[in-house]
């Protein structure tokens, strides 16, 4: 099992947090601006799908989110 850099770490939370907040602000517009269209929705929701199943440097955002979500317990 691969150890966690505490620097590394730091990192992948600041990332994952910051990829919540801009789903959180691309939500309000999608309702605000849009007023929920559902194409823009389902465009939204493949972008962030595409996103999220990338592999980052041998990474993968399911590793990302456990970081996260360790960090916060």
């Amino acid at each position: 099992m691969q150890s966690i850099n505490p620097e590394k770490g730091s990192s992948i939370v600041a990332t994952v947090k910051n990829l919540i907040d801009f789903k959180v602000m691309t939500d309000s517009i999608l309702s605000d601006a849009f007023a929920s269209n559902e194409d823009l929705k389902n465009a939204q929701k493949d972008a962030f799908g595409q996103v999220l199943n990338q592999e980052v440097n041998s990474d993968s955002s399911a590793q990302y989110l456990s970081i996260f979500i360790h960090k916060l317990m």
